[in-house]
């Protein structure tokens, strides 16, 4: 076996990285060393551009939070019916507003927590990527050696094993968080049609009854013995009208 010739890179006070020596590495012929770089230059330039689209994206994430101020609630006329409905009214679609906006604050922090473990998940790839080079470049020599001789690539196979579990974890980051986007999208979504039925339905009528209900059966004798019976029922669910609908009567002759 022989020994493998490592180059340790120092950057910083990061970790010394590994990899092969270019005198191994001139040991494969040039056909095979260009493919392997084309290989991997493709792949680097695949996840830096990810990478910058993730950069770009924490920067527009940033942008879009937008602190929304506290609506107050509105004060009702003393002693008017309608006035009382309508600020009942307008004080729960300023609570439905107030959840929308406290969903959306929720969702572009969501986004935002999202983009910024996207950059670290590109950043640990390209890391990834960089120490599998070393990987396949090791095994290239040692495909090339003469005779029994091997390539000690123990090592380089170690390193990458280390830095691809800062990688898993990233993924797993990510993951967790793109699945926070989706449940902060339904809450958003469920509060803005809380807000649209509210608009839509408009203020309760004053006196509404909530309740289908026959009120009385009131028989009584008309004139000449004729019975008449009046019935009285009120609405099946609170109305929503400027003026309140008559009580209906209905009169059965025989």
């Amino acid at each position: 076996m022989r020994t493998l010739l490592l180059v340790l890179v120092v950057t910083g006070c990061a970790p010394e990285f590994l990899s092969v020596s270019e005198q191994d590495w001139h040991t494969v012929p040039q056909a095979q060393r260009d493919a392997i770089d084309r290989a991997h230059q493709a792949e680097v330039a695949q996840t830096q551009a990810e990478l910058r689209a993730a950069v770009a994206g924490v920067a527009e994430a940033r942008r879009g939070i937008v602190i929304h101020p506290t609506t107050r609630p509105v004060a009702a006329a003393p002693g008017d019916d309608w006035a009382d409905a309508i600020a009942a009214d307008e004080r729960q679609k300023a609570a439905a507003r107030l959840q929308i906006d406290t969903a959306q604050a929720d969702w572009q922090r969501a986004r935002l927590a999202w983009q910024t473990a996207r950059v670290e998940l590109f950043s640990s790839q390209l890391d990834v990527l960089r120490a599998q080079y070393e990987v396949d470049r090791a095994r290239a020599v040692d495909r090339n050696m003469l005779g029994d001789d091997t390539y000690d690539g123990a090592p380089l196979r170690g390193q990458l094993a280390r830095i691809e579990k800062r990688w898993i974890a990233a993924q797993n980051a990510a993951d967790t968080l793109h699945d926070d986007i989706a449940r902060a999208t339904a809450r958003l979504a469920s509060a803005k049609d809380g807000y649209a039925e509210l608009v839509r339905r408009g203020p309760t009528a004053p006196g509404a009854d909530t309740a289908m209900r026959l009120s009385s059966w009131d028989p009584s004798v008309r004139p000449h013995g004729v019975l008449a019976t009046r019935w009285r029922a009120s609405a099946a669910e609170p109305t929503h009208y400027l003026v309140k609908p008559a009580v209906l009567r209905i009169g059965l002759r025989r």
